[in-house]
């Protein structure tokens, strides 16, 4: 299990890159923190996007499919791991 201090290290990271990216576009931040992982690992969803359009939908939209991605990778490796223990 992860410390918390691993887990605020992510969200000062992800202040990090908008400060350092002050100058562009910003055009919106995603990060996802899910449980751990079965090895004890975060494997967290971070995005920066900058776009010149602000455009909400298009924010929106791309976050919805980076988790909806994300969410089909852990499911198929629960797949994985429930056939592993049936050979």
């Amino acid at each position: 299990m992860p410390e918390v201090s691993e887990i605020v290290a992510l969200f000062r990271q992800m202040a990090d890159r908008i400060e350092k990216n002050e100058a562009a576009e910003f055009g919106g931040a995603l990060l996802v923190v899910p449980p751990p992982d079965q090895n004890g690992q975060v494997q967290a969803l971070d995005v920066l996007l900058i776009d010149p359009r602000r455009d909400p939908v298009a924010f929106y939209a791309m976050a919805l499919s980076k988790v909806q991605i994300a969410a089909a990778v852990f499911e198929e490796q629960a797949r994985a791991r429930e056939r592993q223990g049936f050979r």
